[in-house]
């Protein structure tokens, strides 16, 4: 019985370390995951145990749909510029 492996556990290793390795850049690993900022924000119960519950009931995560309507705010409304700061 020979325990040379086959071409499919050899293309399996190759797929297998090429995920594993990270993305480098001048042989240092680089950062790929966004930077993120944490926000806190205080809710009513009530609402918060309803967004939950209506979130679940769809299958969707909350910071999801938050992040979602953040977008949609800032394409709207965009960046305006202060006036009267020097």
């Amino acid at each position: 019985m020979s325990c040379a492996a086959g071409p499919a556990q050899a293309g399996l290793a190759q797929a297998v370390n090429g995920l594993v390795r990270p993305p480098t850049k001048g042989g240092k690993p680089v950062n790929t995951t966004p930077e993120v900022k944490r926000m806190n924000m205080n809710v009513p119960r009530d609402l918060h145990d309803a967004f939950k519950a209506a979130a679940a009931a769809r299958g969707e995560n909350m910071t999801d749909i938050l992040l979602e309507h953040i977008e949609q705010y800032v394409k709207k409304y965009g960046v305006q510029p202060k006036k009267g700061r020097r």
